[in-house]
């Protein structure tokens, strides 16, 4: 396969302030792509394939497909409203939209010749805002997202390729808090809520993609929890001592109704590190515990081919670092 993808674009933002509590930026880019593929089918594989295709009554694959070419203009927008209700707290509310390109695919019968690009309209709001004298930030934010001509793998004489498989929706909230009650005591945590459904289909993916099925990959919840301390305790250095939970929920590996890709359903899993050290302008040094509890957790799968493949947490880790900065 031989094929080439090339794109020149241009963007630019402008921001408009109405006052200096308010202001509204505008932003847009436009980008050409340009592609081009040829395919070439040879040796002695070739033959038998293509005598497996015609027993089935398929048209075998042919030597040289011959150069195709293409050519598509994408546009993106992006508008951001922003209030500042005092000096140190915002809201804002975001609407933008992106894009990823769509290409060739291999010729083979059972496949399609080309999948579209794919899109995204994403709508944004939240607000951020310090506290307690400062002591305390916060930031909230909500997200809905439309998904438009989502990409999927299709297979066709044991060949995978892409194709534009239906629509999908995605909306959520997410938080982080920061506080420090005492000096040298900083506290951190966060959390997050995602929930993604397909909401259409497109026929020709009706083996690999189903109504409500739950976008791969993405946990409902997932959050994590950080404690840090700083003290001085000679002259330039300070100690410094840590810890930090992670979780994250369960979560599909694939598509739910894949016949082509079966699903597996990740469990969910916390983990802890804990650190401490001594730190200066020049020098950190840490000793550190990474994955406190042994946990073996299962951080992504795939089920490609109807094989299990899945990735797991590296063991507990014990070890030493030292950072110079200049």
């Amino acid at each position: 396969v031989n094929d080439t993808y090339k794109e020149i674009a241009g963007f630019g933002n402008l921001t408009y302030k109405f006052s200096d509590a308010f202001d509204l930026t505008g932003g847009l880019r436009i980008g050409r792509i340009n592609q081009s593929y040829n395919q070439t089918f040879y040796g002695s594989d070739s033959a038998a394939f293509n005598t497996f295709l015609v027993l089935q009554g398929l048209t075998p694959v042919p030597a040289d497909t011959g150069t195709t070419r293409g050519a598509e203009t994408v546009k993106t927008y992006l508008l951001t409203a922003r209030y500042r209700f005092s000096p140190d707290g915002m809201i804002y509310a975001r609407y933008a939209t992106g894009f990823r390109p769509g290409g060739p695919n291999f010729s083979v019968p059972g496949l399609p010749a080309s999948f579209d690009a794919d899109s995204t309209e994403n709508f944004e709001g939240g607000v951020k805002t310090k506290f307690w004298d400062g002591k305390g930030t916060i930031d909230v934010s909500a997200f809905y997202m439309r998904w438009k001509d989502i990409l999927i793998q299709v297979s066709s004489g044991g060949l995978n390729a892409y194709t534009n498989g239906g629509n999908a929706r995605v909306y959520g909230v997410e938080g982080s808090l920061s506080l420090q009650p005492v000096e040298g005591l900083t506290l951190a945590g966060t959390l997050s809520y995602n929930d993604g459904k397909i909401t259409s289909i497109d026929p020709l993916a009706a083996a690999s993609i189903g109504v409500g099925d739950p976008l791969p990959n993405s946990p409902k919840w997932s959050g994590s929890l950080a404690l840090d301390y700083r003290t001085p305790v000679s002259g330039e250095w300070q100690a410094v001592v840590g810890a930090t939970a992670k979780f994250v929920g369960q979560r599909h590996a694939t598509l739910r109704s894949s016949i082509l890709q079966p699903d597996y359903l990740i469990p969910k899993y916390a983990l802890f590190d804990l650190r401490a050290g001594v730190e200066s302008d020049h020098v950190d040094i840490s000793l550190f515990v990474r994955n406190l509890t042994d946990k073996r957790a299962q951080l992504s799968a795939t089920t490609a081919n109807g094989i299990n493949e899945v990735v797991v947490q590296r063991p507990r880790t014990i070890g030493a670092s030292v950072t110079f900065k200049y």
